[in-house]
């Protein structure tokens, strides 16, 4: 028997089948067309590398191109070279050349016209002639940029942010600030550009550092650490205790920078701070103090200061005390060992882990091995280690030593390890 459906379900099967028939073309066409575009583009853009690659000398001076060179680009559309220019991940170089190129062929007034654009849809031509305008620092450059930074479309204030960068005079770093107060744009891209602006810009930051704004404070604070001048260094330690952690953060880690005499008290007031990434920065900021301190027994302070954050609330907190004294070296084993006997476990293994890798009981083996008695403090202070580290701290000691002192230290070696085993 044969199912026959209704003569109107057998046509509107029939409608959907061409239709379903017709998309699928369509689509296929599409695709095809689409893959044939890309590698016709590709072919183009392989073109254009090579013949400025053949023609490496004439990148310095990108308006004296090659003949051959021009006919190559003459061959793109104006959008393709517009994507070209404002393609942030190639050369500098090789840009200027593309828009060196675009403003001779479509002029200026042209491309002036272009950097205004406001439609949505022409947001990749204004961005590039924001790019080929900034090459030749056009008259009005700096205010289309500044439309352009503070513009609803954070690719167009993207944009905005590396052409100022490129400009890198004082009026760009002036709209980046402003940019960077109002958060016109992601302020730690914004801070990144400032950062690497070539010509100093610490007065325009000077005054950010009684900005009522928290994040302004913040990144005045940050980008200040690489000048030399401390003449605003009393300015920043004012701002240690800021009601803002992320600024009193800043204060520590550019104080300890700049090395200024504020560095060292400001960083042991941090160590007390109830916020704990404010307390990790403390630490390194005082360790890198000690690092240039003469005086030992400042150094021991400080380190006697570190030591019990190994029993820190805060993972990264004791990371940072464990990583800060192992940078003080072997001077400072007596401040570590007192955290031995602490009641905190954390406390008790971290002191074991830096004695440790300060290399306190290789130096204890290399002494034994020639020949020298150990005071019976350091041999106590290595038997509480162990009583946390366990043996196998000992043999991995014992296979970093030389192995001519085996018969010398075993002995040694034996008693460490019945510590280790006892107790573990």
């Amino acid at each position: 028997m044969v199912l026959r459906f209704p003569a109107d379900v057998e046509r509107a099967l029939s409608v959907a089948f061409q239709a379903t028939l017709v998309l699928w073309l369509g689509l296929s066409v599409y695709v095809v067309a689409n893959r044939v575009l890309y590698n016709r583009r590709a072919r183009r853009l392989s073109e254009v590398a090579r013949q400025i690659a053949n023609q490496a000398h004439d990148l310095t001076a990108p308006l004296q191109r090659s003949a051959a060179l021009d006919h190559v680009l003459a061959r793109l559309p104006r959008r393709v070279l517009y994507q070209l220019i404002a393609d942030v991940s190639a050369p500098t170089k090789l840009t200027d050349v593309f828009a060196a190129y675009a403003l001779e062929r479509w002029v200026l007034p042209r491309t002036l016209r272009d950097a205004s654009a406001r439609p949505r849809r022409g947001k990749w031509r204004r961005i590039s002639a924001l790019f080929a305008l900034g090459y030749v620092r056009a008259a009005g450059i700096h205010d289309l940029l500044e439309r352009a930074l503070f513009d609803a479309d954070a690719e167009v204030a993207s944009a905005a942010v590396v052409i100022l960068h490129r400009l890198g005079d004082r009026r760009a770093a002036e709209i980046l600030i402003a940019g960077l107060r109002a958060r016109a744009y992601q302020p730690s891209r914004i801070a990144t550009q400032l950062d690497q602006f070539a010509i100093p810009i610490d007065a325009l930051l000077r005054p950010l550092l009684a900005d009522p704004l928290p994040h302004v404070r913040y990144w005045a604070v940050s980008l200040l650490a690489k000048y030399s001048d401390v003449s605003f260094a009393t300015e920043i330690a004012a701002l240690a205790d800021d009601p803002d952690a992320a600024v009193r953060k800043a204060v520590r880690a550019t104080l300890s920078a700049i090395n200024d005499a504020a560095a060292a008290p400001v960083a042991l007031r941090g160590l007390d701070d109830p916020v704990p990434y404010v307390r990790a920065t403390a630490i390194r900021a005082l360790a890198k103090v000690a690092a240039d301190e003469p005086d030992s027994g400042v150094r021991r302070e400080y380190a006697g200061r570190i030591a019990p954050l190994l029993a820190d609330r805060e993972w990264d907190v004791r990371f940072a005390a464990k990583e800060s004294l192992v940078a003080f070296g072997p001077s400072i084993w007596r401040e570590v060992s007192a955290q031995l006997d602490a009641p905190d476990k954390f406390a008790r293994n971290g002191a074991a882990e830096v004695l440790q890798n300060i290399g306190l009981l290789d130096q204890l083996i290399d002494e034994v091995g020639h020949g020298s008695d150990p005071s019976a403090d350091v041999l106590s202070v290595l038997e509480r280690s162990f009583r946390e580290g366990g043996a196998g701290m000992i043999d991995a000691a014992a296979a970093r030593s030389n192995p001519a002192l085996f018969p010398s230290i075993e002995n040694l070696l034996t008693r460490l390890r019945f510590v280790g085993v006892r107790i573990s």
